[in-house]
């Protein structure tokens, strides 16, 4: 607003001004001018992101000699990229002496809204400049990054190492109707004992803003036996919450592997049979048999021996 002192000597110049939204004031009124400013005391995100990085809509109210809607309107304010701070366009004009009431009416997902802030139209410096009087605001924005972890348990861990697995991470967040807004919904791949975090296109840990939700599901399990995912649904999710620092959300995903079945060693094939021979095997030691073949010889020999009679003499 820029402030046009009256001609003293000029009695048109004078005279007591009434602003509305409808009616703006003529520019021979003593006025100045007042603007919204918002800050951010943590770092905004890169360009692209959305913690931070408004735009931020303001309500102004102004009562001036007993009018209490001398003006009211709304200014909005859009930080540059990468800036953390920005000041509204300059209501104007409006009479000196009004006193405006400022209200912040989005503050584009702060943790909170900051309280109405008053402030009284000034009149003009020594040198007879119009001054700008500025309702200040801090917006605090709360921030979360998230990174999967990959834990392999069981007996049969040691032989899934070199497995490569795939994580689906989802976060969302509460919208402004009935449903969700998502942020994130991407794959993450991961081997057994890594953190990896989940990064956007230019490789930079994704920002979430202030009660975003995470969780992950796995959908091949390397032929794990079990799977357990410590945040599984957005009911059951790791959840960004205020802080002064950037939070670091983490999901953990454990693979059990059992015990690898038992190797068996095939039995060697049996020796083939032996040739036996044609004469029975009695089952007696050899010397045992040469000596009963002696003592039949023997025998035979006798049997013989006695079979041969002598002749009978007749007498």
């Amino acid at each position: 607003m820029t402030y046009l002192p009256a001609n003293p000597d000029d009695p048109t110049q004078s005279g007591q001004v009434t602003v509305t939204q409808d009616t703006p004031a003529p520019s021979r009124s003593p006025t100045s001018s007042a603007a919204a400013a918002c800050r951010s005391p943590r770092p905004s995100p890169d360009p692209g992101q959305s913690i931070g990085t408004g735009p931020f809509t303001f309500a102004a109210a102004c009562s001036f000699d007993g009018n209490p809607e001398a003006y009211t309107g709304t200014v909005t304010v859009q930080p540059d990229p990468g800036a953390t701070t920005a000041t509204s366009p300059v209501i104007e004009p409006l009479p000196v002496g009004a006193v405006c009431v400022v209200t912040e009416t989005d503050t584009g997902r702060a943790d909170t809204t900051p309280p109405p802030v008053t402030v009284t139209i000034p009149d003009v410096d020594t040198a007879g400049t119009a001054q700008v009087v500025v309702a200040g605001f801090v917006n605090t924005f709360s921030a979360g990054t998230v990174q999967v972890s990959k834990v392999l348990d069981g007996a049969g861990a040691n032989l899934a190492a070199s497995k490569t697995f795939t994580v689906a991470v989802r976060c969302q967040l509460a919208g402004t109707g009935a449903g969700t807004v998502t942020l994130v919904d991407r794959p993450v791949t991961i081997q057994g004992g890594q953190t990896v975090p989940v990064t956007d296109a230019n490789g930079a840990p994704v920002l979430l803003p202030l009660g975003t939700h995470c969780f992950a599901t796995e959908t091949d399990p390397g032929g794990a036996e079990a799977v357990r995912i410590d945040f599984d649904s957005y009911q059951n999710a790791a959840v960004v919450s205020g802080g002064d620092q950037t939070q670091a959300l983490t999901i953990t995903v454990t693979n059990t592997f059992g015990a690898p079945a038992p190797t068996t060693t095939p039995e060697p094939p049996a020796p083939p049979p032996t040739q036996e021979s044609e004469l029975p095997n009695t089952g007696a030691p050899i010397d045992t048999q040469l000596g009963l073949a002696a003592l039949l010889l023997a025998a035979g020999l006798i049997l013989v021996a006695s079979g041969r009679r002598p002749p009978r003499r007749e007498r």
